[in-house]
């Protein structure tokens, strides 16, 4: 194999040419098979798990009314009066004091000196430095339950209510964990001076030595994908090291593996990391610590999903990059190759129009609530460009200005459709 074929021929094209079978592939894809299965059978089930959760705390700890088979949550709450917010409360700690009276499942609480864990009340005042924290109880709510309650309010720009709360699962369900500990926060912003916005999130971990068993509870999996990962990621950086070595024989430099990758520049340090290298190097690191990350205690579950999303994700991506010696299974990457440097100016020069409608929307039409900030414009924009909820947006805009949202609405219609 000469030196050219060494650094740049693809591993199909030397299984095809000389013959040398691409045990790098051949790992890869099995990486590829096993980290999807850990998504499908395992990231899955516990999301259907997670899911129904969401729906129960947003029902006791957000919206009372919400409708128990709705698709979609309903993550926020207006409250507009003292009276109202002071009742709110009320009502959320009582839910949270007997939570078991209003559920299905039997949850668990956290105890304290023989008492269940009090909610948490952590308060941020308009002053920087003055963040306090309060337990609450149903007797004492803190300083949500003083008299004058408008003077607190008056110096506060948010605080948030904390719950925790405790669930055992059945280990005949097979699930990855026996047992989740779930905190509810519940933010209260008031830095609009108008209505208190409640905003919920919930985050969930393992409890401390609730992994089900070996088989079970899918361990092995876990640990086969990190052992994988870094087996693909020595081998991508050994490739890395070798091809140095070569181009330093090539240069009359040092080539003792030690010393050659030193000894190179960076420009030509740099042309090793091609596309390719960089999605397989991030992707075996994410792959790697996500897996991990599913066999620890006390962290919290969506660190692990998100790097085993996006190991799985940058997995699927690199499988394309060994198409390379096949030009028809490599007509999706040829054709972004050629049409990137056309397209890409094209879009910087219309980005300046794009954002200038985005700027005199929020500042004309923020009275619609679809333009409130510029993120929110963009992507009330965004949806305009798609065909949707066309004449909603154009009524809502004709609401404010009649005259200058006519002409807004069909001008951006006209540069960015048509």
């Amino acid at each position: 194999m000469n030196t050219r074929d060494r650094l740049y021929m693809p591993p199909l094209e030397k299984y095809d040419v000389y013959g040398r079978f691409p045990w790098k592939i051949a790992l890869h894809l099995l990486l590829l098979a096993l980290i999807t299965c850990e998504i499908v059978v395992v990231l899955n089930k516990g999301a259907m798990y997670s899911l129904d959760q969401y729906r129960l705390w947003n029902l006791l700890f957000q919206d009372n009314d919400t409708d128990g088979a709705a698709p979609s949550l309903i993550n926020s709450y207006n409250l507009f009066s003292t009276g109202a917010l002071r009742s709110y409360v009320r009502q959320m700690v009582d839910r949270y004091y007997d939570v078991n009276d209003y559920t299905l499942a039997e949850y668990e609480y956290f105890w304290e000196g023989g008492l269940k864990q009090p909610p948490l009340l952590e308060v941020e005042f308009l002053d920087s430095g003055r963040d306090s924290q309060f337990l609450l109880s149903r007797a004492d709510l803190g300083p949500l339950g003083q008299p004058d309650l408008q003077a607190f309010l008056e110096e506060v720009r948010q605080f948030t209510l904390t719950f925790r709360l405790k669930h055992h699962l059945p280990e005949k369900m097979h699930f990855f964990s026996t047992c989740y500990e779930w905190v509810i926060t519940q933010t209260y912003d008031f830095s609009s001076r108008g209505a208190i916005n409640v905003a919920m999130d919930c985050n969930r971990k393992r409890c401390k030595h609730s992994l089900s068993g070996f088989f079970t509870g899918y361990i092995w999996l876990s640990l086969t994908v990190a052992a994988l990962a870094l087996i693909c990621f020595g081998i991508t950086w050994g490739h890395l090291v070798r091809r140095a070595i070569i181009v330093a024989k090539l240069k009359g430099q040092d080539s003792s593996a030690e010393n050659s990758w030193e000894a190179l520049d960076v420009l030509t340090k740099l042309k090793f990391f091609n596309f390719w290298v960089i999605v397989a190097l991030l992707g075996n690191l994410c792959q790697l610590f996500g897996a991990l990350s599913t066999l620890m205690d006390d962290m919290f579950l969506k660190t692990s999903e998100t790097l085993l999303g996006f190991g799985c994700f940058f997995a699927w991506v690199t499988a394309v990059g060994y198409l390379q010696h096949n030009s028809v299974a490599y007509t999706i990457i040829s054709t972004l190759k050629r049409a990137l440097p056309v397209t890409i100016p094209f879009v910087v020069g219309m980005m300046p129009i794009f954002m200038a409608y985005a700027f005199l929307g929020t500042a004309l039409f923020w009275p619609t609530g679809y333009m409130q900030d510029i993120m929110i414009s963009m992507v009330t924009l965004f949806a305009l460009l798609n065909g949707d909820s066309v004449y909603m947006f154009s009524s809502a805009m004709a609401g404010v200005y009649f005259f200058i949202g006519q002409l807004y609405f069909f001008t951006f219609l006209v540069f960015f459709i048509w």
